[in-house]
């Protein structure tokens, strides 16, 4: 069983894969798809899918949109200075 993270959007939960939530870490570090793709030894057409898919479910459009609410959620920490923790 692929272990999920769950998102409480508007009193929905949303389920996310752990590579999902990676993925979106690695967005919020400032990496390009193509680099996360690479990083992931996957193809950027499936890292976009992903995107595209947990932003569709959150109901945001944009990159950085989806960032916030992972932070919102802890899925993403940022440091002190504002940067993204590892």
């Amino acid at each position: 069983m692929t272990p999920v993270f769950l998102f409480s959007i508007r009193d929905a939960r949303i389920r996310v894969t752990l590579r999902t939530v990676e993925i979106v870490r690695q967005l919020a570090e400032g990496k390009r798809v193509i680099e996360i793709a690479n990083g992931l030894g996957t193809a950027v057409d499936t890292v976009h899918e992903q995107l595209d898919g947990v932003r569709n479910r959150l109901g945001v459009r944009t990159n950085p949109a989806l960032v916030r609410i992972a932070i919102h959620h802890g899925f993403v920490e940022l440091t002190e200075s504002g940067t993204v923790q590892r």
